[in-house]
């Protein structure tokens, strides 16, 4: 495992996209979408999250860890891989650090604003208090406009338009979506208000701003940046505490208290690593197309059980934690790490040092997580652990390892292009989850349908074949350049 940041790098044409990431964040977004279709289906516990289970969905802090417990942190930890690539980009063009940390603030803006949207602008919000209701039909078209007015909030316009239409679509879209938000009247019966928000969102809008600025600061130096997520850490921690002066750092001022808390930066825990997954493939991504790469790599097969053993050990771990295998699970992850460095020896290519480098910061955080397991009552992902953050994120670079062999080792970008481009356009198609879903299914009666007459893994099914038309919208839009940016 390199602890070393990598040097930065002369300024250069950007590199390609990083597609195994662009997958990840795909495969993130479907399962998220997925996820919240499988509440009627009568399932067992380990498709639904580890402290909400059937067959009555109330909370309850137990410890456990499923699939659906990954979801959220896979999209952390891509989001957090990605901040090299535009912040470094921007660096080598000479862009002023003062004009980046605006841009980055300005990010901030930008997806505090979406966090308000996309929870305001529902079909089911849209649709009016009781008494009062619009036809579902009537709120499933509102949603679809809802939806389209983004395009023009967030979408990138061809270069060649004219700066002044630029703007004055962005300031139209702008200006209407708030006058909509403020004077509706919503399914509660209140107007618009900030504690109407996605805390999803909310929680990613902390970590960019707060990653950003993390990795602006630490970039040359791992060390650094490990030392920020003990300070974090910490900081979070003593806040709790009555009296503590670390209490001023939790202070919140009323106008921002939804979307500014201190405790929204815990989960800086997974996206500061993702930066450092971020470096090195940045560094990799640069080696390989200035052609600096060996000829000679590992073998197919050595590859092939790579993949096999890091998707291997992500099922494992999820059966092992879920089933409170308390002592067995980390006993036997610990060996199937060491055991696994045999398939990593002898890296030939600057690709396979780049898997290698991988597999050592995937074995780095399940260790530490693992260790933790024990401390605050065992993984859980709400209240989060620190547990469930370094789990997390060695379960996400797994991921990205299977990923990377699948598609720029073997060269499989096809199998996986719905995720690759759905997953270069993730704002979208999170707004679709809610916004283009719904009304498309609603509208053409296959939900009515399908609750009248599937029902367990039949359901199931169904509710993946719609996380799939999303992606396949999504990917749709990406292909005709319509993609949304904050």
């Amino acid at each position: 495992m390199n602890t070393q940041a990598p040097a930065t790098l002369p300024p250069q044409d950007a590199p390609r996209r990083a597609l195994a990431l662009d997958a990840l964040r795909g495969l993130a977004i479907l399962t998220m979408a997925l996820s919240g279709m499988l509440r009627e289906a009568g399932l067992p516990n380990w498709m639904y999250h580890a402290q909400v289970l059937p067959p009555d969905f109330q909370f309850e802090p137990i410890p456990g860890y499923t699939w659906v417990d990954l979801v959220f942190p896979a999209f952390l930890f891509s989001m957090g891989v990605a901040f090299p690539f535009a912040l470094s980009a921007r660096l080598e063009r000479g862009v002023a650090k003062w004009r980046i940390v605006l841009g980055v603030l300005w990010r901030g803006v930008g997806l505090g604003f979406f966090a308000l949207y996309v929870a305001h602008m529902t079909p089911w919000q849209l649709r009016g208090p009781e008494g009062a209701q619009l036809s579902m039909l009537t709120a499933n078209l509102l949603a679809l406009l809802a939806f389209g007015l983004l395009f023009l909030v967030y979408m990138r316009f061809p270069k060649e338009w004219p700066p002044w239409l630029k703007w004055a679509l962005r300031i139209g879209g702008i200006a209407v979506a708030l006058a909509w938000m403020l004077s509706w009247t919503y399914a509660d019966g209140t107007g618009f208000r900030t504690g109407r928000n996605d805390i999803i969102i909310v929680l990613l809008t902390n970590s960019a701003v707060s990653g950003s600025l993390i990795w602006l600061v630490t970039r040359n130096s791992i060390g650094m940046r490990l030392g920020a997520m003990a300070l974090a850490y910490v900081l979070i921690e003593s806040s709790k505490i009555e009296g503590s002066w670390t209490q001023l750092l939790a202070w919140s001022p009323g106008p921002i208290s939804w979307l500014y808390q201190l405790g929204f930066h815990s989960y800086l825990m997974i996206v500061l690593p993702g930066t450092i997954v971020g470096d090195l493939l940045l560094r990799w991504m640069r080696e390989r197309d200035s052609g600096a790469t060996a000829q000679a790599e590992w073998a197919p097969g050595r590859l092939l059980g790579i993949a096999g053993f890091a998707m291997a050990l992500v099922v494992f771990l999820h059966i092992g934690l879920q089933a409170r295998w308390e002592i067995a699970t980390p006993l036997l992850t610990f060996v199937a790490l060491a055991a696994g460095w045999m398939l990593f020896r002898e890296p030939v290519s600057s690709g396979d040092r780049l898997l290698r480098a991988f597999y050592g910061w995937a074995a780095f955080w399940l260790v530490l997580g693992l260790a933790f397991e024990p401390y605050q009552g065992g993984i859980k992902k709400d209240p989060a652990t620190m547990s469930y953050f370094f789990v997390s994120t060695g379960l996400s670079i797994l991921l990205l390892v299977c990923l990377t062999v699948a598609i720029d080792r073997f060269g499989k970008r096809r199998w996986f292009n719905l995720l690759i481009l759905g997953g270069q356009n993730p704002m979208l198609a999170y707004m679709g989850i809610r916004n283009l879903l719904p009304p498309i299914f609603g509208l053409t009666q296959l939900d009515t349908l399908a609750g009248k007459y599937l029902g367990g893994w039949a359901l199931a099914a169904y509710g993946l074949f719609k996380s799939t038309v999303l992606m396949w919208l999504a990917s749709i839009f990406t292909r005709l350049k319509m993609v949304w940016r904050t």
